[in-house]
């Protein structure tokens, strides 16, 4: 496996995922026995300031007022947090419905996403879920997520051990995560009779490494600028994710293996454009999985910010666009909240998008160290 480390390329490699659950030759499986191959393998506002808290029920009180802004603060609004390390976060997001009836995007922001308030290192946690056919599966998704992939491992082995081991982890935390969280969403979708889905691009940011998923259509890019000793060389946009959509070829082979059927029009059952997502329940013994592309990286001084996305935003904005725009406001002077705010009303009134849009900014700030080794925050 190579070093997950290593600088990233441009364009990235990406991060490998595990094998498709059913190979050639396979018998077509359950759901049930999906889950058990992945765990064997894995180890109505129109703009809406809303911003949602993860970590399960019983954090959910506690990250409020320790991860973000507090009840008279604005939610979603732009700030610099003072943390353990030599590289802080300034994040905000924006969102708009479109000319949709119903907002079912989600995002989620949470600066100080730690269980263990004890331990020193540094745990955020932020993601984007698009719903579709409904906002069910997108919001009780992104209550569970981030507590289902600690719960899996993130954070083991604090003490040490080679890099790549540690990479190896984190994957396997984020796969085992993804997995539980979508157990947790197919029952409650039984239960309630839920029939809507979603997809979801997620950042951890643990101490000075960056973990990237994502299952659909929803997406992440990173800003990086070409000299290492001019943060304000020329920014290039590097894609960390990867689109699932059911008429690629590996995804069409896999659906076709599982059971399922692309239509014409390249939809799974000739229902669903993605092929990867959480709920869709009648779709799970169809070939619709929720095993994430993950990409894993170390911040550098030329790591200047992150985007992420729904397809709604993706659709009317190019990485290299978007990311040129948002570097742009930024340099002008405006922080992530008023950049965000900018990057919706261009997708909206200018570039006339129609979907529900959401983009979320995390900002890498790099900082002096004091005389402890934590950084200033401004």
């Amino acid at each position: 496996m190579d070093d997950m480390f290593a600088d990233l390329d441009e364009p990235v490699s990406s991060a490998t995922t595990p094998a498709s659950p059913t190979g050639p030759g396979a018998k077509k499986a359950p759901a049930e026995d999906l889950y058990a191959f992945l765990a064997q393998h894995s180890g109505p506002a129109k703009r809406s300031e809303r911003q949602e808290v993860v970590g399960g029920a019983a954090n959910a009180k506690r990250q409020r007022t320790e991860g973000t802004p507090s009840a008279s603060e604005p939610a979603g609004t732009s700030r610099a947090v003072r943390l353990q390390c030599t590289t802080h976060l300034e994040t905000a997001a924006s969102e708009d419905r479109g000319s949709r009836a119903e907002m079912e995007d989600v995002q989620v922001q949470v600066a100080d996403a730690r269980r263990d308030k004890h331990d020193s290192r540094r745990v955020s946690f932020f993601a984007v879920l698009d719903g579709h056919g409904g906002r069910n599966v997108a919001h009780f998704a992104s209550e569970h997520l981030h507590e289902s992939v600690l719960e899996a491992g993130l954070l083991t082995n604090k003490d040490g051990g080679a890099a790549i081991d540690a990479a190896k982890r984190m994957k396997q935390a984020v796969l085992a995560g993804f997995e539980a969280t979508d157990k947790k969403v197919v029952q409650r979708c039984a239960a309630e009779r839920w029939m809507d889905g979603a997809t979801c691009v997620a950042v951890w940011v643990v101490e000075e490494t960056v973990v990237v998923a994502n299952i659909g259509d929803s997406k992440c890019v990173l800003a990086r600028t070409s000299d290492q000793a001019n943060s304000q060389g020329q920014v290039k946009a590097i894609t960390l994710t990867r689109d699932h959509k059911a008429f690629h070829p590996a995804e069409r082979t896999r659906i076709e293996q599982a059971g399922g059927v692309v239509a014409a029009d390249g939809r799974l059952e000739g229902r669903v454009e993605v092929s990867r997502s959480f709920g869709d329940r009648q779709f799970k013994q169809k070939g619709m999985v929720a095993t994430p592309h993950i990409q894993i990286f170390n911040i550098t001084d030329r790591d200047q910010f992150l985007l992420c996305g729904c397809d709604g935003f993706w659709g009317v904005f190019g990485p290299e666009d978007a990311v040129k725009m948002a570097s742009k406001l930024l340099g002008e002077g405006r922080d992530a909240k008023a950049t965000c705010n900018r990057l919706i009303n261009e997708a909206i009134r200018e570039r006339r998008c129609k979907d529900n849009c959401t983009v979320m900014l995390i900002r890498f700030l790099k900082q002096p160290t004091d005389a402890k080794g934590t950084g200033e925050s401004r």
